[in-house]
């Protein structure tokens, strides 16, 4: 028998942790809102916990390639946590950054701990990858990337033949062709008249009205393109002519185009769009105004069909068997997607054109003579005709590569392919993957010199020749059967509204024209500013470049650091000090080739060394003046501009992109620092 024990419980020591447990319950039995505190505490540790075990299973599940596929985290705890995916889409730099020669062909951004919720999106710029995917025989869009197309009109409208699941869905097919066939055949019907008289209309309004270049405004040239674009598509798809449709059209697709850009969470999760902010009600009565104005044009088809060959009046015999609200439903859907693809994207080209025209007289000039040469003294031209510029459209093909119209392509994987890429999951539960157009366009092994504008790669071969066929691919409308069904539309479009501009008008840039990119649903431009002086009448003369000053080699030699470096070839005077800023001081042979002629004439040393035509051509961009006294030894240098014209033409010319080792000696800064604290280091 065990000795019975006369003692106090309460005399019996506890544990500290019990004791803090204790004080704890007794404080929140004290307080309700502690209480309540300690219980939504314990409910978002629960949350976290099961987001990562779902995340976990999710990871478990995700086939062999994309666990072997190198994950991009981020510096940041908050990265770690949130993910990477949403940080890098909002900072509208994205494709630009990734498509550096420092990451790999395939990263997979993760979306942290809601990673079971939101597969990690993988970012794809292997060319060969890129290619076998958005050539499957099924290929089909995500699910969840299609939304961002349904936020247009606030989910509202029915699905379109561009939804994920359309592949599959012959009623879908066939409203895709329907639309195509009948937008091309009123364009070709109309364009003698409608077409034309609507570009001439806006080309007028654009620039001075007389000779006098004092004359000419200063244009917002963004906005002029989003305004022709739209009276062309609303005329030529809807047979509509209303200004006041088209600035609602106009405007909110505008607006809601940026907004995309600005919040894409949204589009993964639609319930943020309801929630009663000042920034969703902009949206819903941006939406609003876009459903009206389209809904106007179906009931003003219904009732006066016009000629019947107009994408409306078709869709609405193809759908006569559905009551009218279902015929609502379903084209508000349909509409709405081919405005919002069929307006952003040229104009936002044809903006990115004039830019370049403006800042190349030399290549504007070749395109001014192409499009003479095609009109022949005529006001007006067929659309087969318009094909026949064809420095126009290498002109228009170099733009799209530099400036893809849609940055990111999401696709689904079908098919299971000989490098081990396979389908993740099944149909419509994942975001599927991203193709990098940007990445593919400026490849380094694809493309030579790719970060400039260079638009006799179109019709020279040779300036590609030295790189792999292999890793080039150019898929500014996609790839396959989900490839853009309107880039014929586009092209039409693009090349009879820059072709008038080009013909009435030099192209000049404005004090303040600097152009601001953004990479959203599409790719979105701004701050393109120039000025159109009419040309008279007759004019063939080239514009002359800006007048070149009278240097003295004294003051040559007081430019001869690094940091302010002028070098005197041929008796031309160069500064190459942003040149010698560039990796390995701008030269294939690094720095210490050039250092020793810095302040000084480096002809002899420039001409033992064999130059390429394009490095020729490139070196005219920096020329500043003339040494006084040196004009006969210009004589000797026009061989070989002569030369280098009949290889490259205008080539050379600067371009955008985040990433200099590709820059070639003609690549002039023009994007905006980043901020490192948003993007990590990244190189302007």
């Amino acid at each position: 028998v065990v000795p019975a024990m006369s003692c106090n419980a309460s005399q019996v020591p506890l544990h500290p942790a019990v004791q803090s447990f204790s004080f704890l319950v007794e404080v929140l039995e004290g307080n309700a809102v502690l209480a309540l505190a300690w219980r939504a505490g314990m409910f978002g540790v629960s949350v976290v916990v099961a987001l990562m075990l779902w995340r976990w299973s999710a990871e478990m599940r995700e086939p062999v390639w994309v666990k072997e596929t190198e994950q991009y985290r981020g510096k940041t705890l908050w990265s770690r946590i949130a993910g990477t995916c949403l940080t890098e889409v909002t900072t509208g730099l994205m494709c630009r950054k990734f498509m550096s020669p420092k990451y790999p062909g395939m990263l997979r951004l993760h979306n942290g701990i809601g990673g079971g919720l939101f597969r990690d999106l993988i970012v794809i710029k292997n060319p060969r990858v890129a290619k076998e995917i958005l050539e499957e025989r099924k290929t089909c869009k995500p699910e969840k990337s299609y939304r961002v197309f349904r936020r247009l009109h606030g989910y509202q409208g029915g699905r379109d033949f561009l939804s994920f699941h359309s592949h599959r869905d012959d009623h879908y097919a066939r409203s895709r062709v329907l639309a195509y066939r009948t937008l091309m055949k009123r364009t070709y019907q109309r364009y003698e008249d409608v077409y034309q008289d609507l570009v001439r209309e806006f080309v007028e309004g654009i620039g001075n009205k007389d000779d006098a270049a004092a004359g000419a405004p200063v244009r917002d040239v963004t906005d002029d393109m989003h305004q022709i674009a739209t009276s062309i598509l609303v005329s030529m798809a809807f047979d509509h002519n209303d200004a006041a449709i088209n600035h609602d059209l106009f405007e909110s697709v505008v607006w809601m185009v940026f907004d995309i850009s600005d919040r894409p969470q949204n589009s993964g999760m639609p319930f943020l769009d309801w929630i009663p902010t000042s920034k969703n009600r902009q949206l819903w009565r941006y939406q609003k105004t876009l459903t009206s104005a389209i809904l106007t044009m179906i009931n003003a088809k219904r009732e006066d069909p016009g000629d019947g060959v107009n994408v409306v009046t078709a869709l609405l015999q193809e759908f006569k068997a559905e009551p009218e609200p279902r015929q609502d439903e379903i084209l508000l859907g349909i509409l709405c997607v081919l405005f919002f693809a069929g307006f952003d994207t040229t104009s936002n080209t044809m903006s990115m054109v004039l830019y370049h025209l403006a800042i190349n007289t030399d290549i504007q000039d070749k395109v001014y003579a192409d499009v003479r040469r095609v009109y022949d003294g005529k006001n007006s031209v067929s659309v087969e005709q318009l094909f026949q510029m064809h420095y126009l459209i290498a002109v228009l093909k170099e733009t799209l590569r530099m400036y893809p119209t849609v940055p990111f392509v999401s696709r689904e994987v079908t098919e299971k392919h000989a490098d081990g890429v396979c389908p993740r999951f099944k149909e419509g539960t994942t975001t599927g993957v991203g193709i990098n157009i940007f990445g593919l366009h400026y490849h380094h092994l694809g493309w030579n010199h790719p970060h400039n504008f260079m638009p006799e790669r179109w019709l020279d071969p040779s300036i590609d020749a030295t790189v792999l066929p292999d890793e080039r691919v150019y898929a500014p409308f996609a790839l396959g059967k989900r490839g853009c069904f309107g880039r014929q539309f586009a092209y039409v479009e693009m090349l009879t509204v820059l072709s008038q501009i080009i013909l009435r008008y030099h192209v000049v840039p404005a004090a303040n024209n600097q152009p601001v990119i953004r990479e959203g649903g599409t790719l979105l431009v701004s701050g393109v500013k120039c000025q159109f002086e009419k040309r008279g009448a007759g004019d063939v003369t080239p514009r002359a470049g800006p007048a070149l000053k009278n240097l003295s080699m004294d003051e040559v030699k007081q430019h001869n650091k690094v940091d302010d470096f002028w070098m005197v070839i041929d008796g031309r005077v160069y500064d190459l000090t942003k040149f010698a800023a560039g990796e390995k001081g701008g030269h294939p042979g690094g720095l210490e080739a050039m250092l020793p002629w810095a302040g000084a004439d480096g002809t002899s040393e420039y001409e033992f060394i064999s130059h390429s035509p394009v490095a020729m051509k490139l070196l005219k961009r920096y020329c500043i003046g003339i040494v006084q006294g040196a004009n006969k030894g210009l004589l000797r240098r026009e061989k070989t501009e002569d030369l280098s014209d009949k290889t490259l033409g205008g080539g050379g010319a600067p371009g955008f992109g985040i990433d200099e080792p590709e820059a070639g000696p003609g690549y002039r800064r023009t994007m905006p620092r980043i901020d490192s604290s948003v993007t990590g280091k990244i190189r302007n």
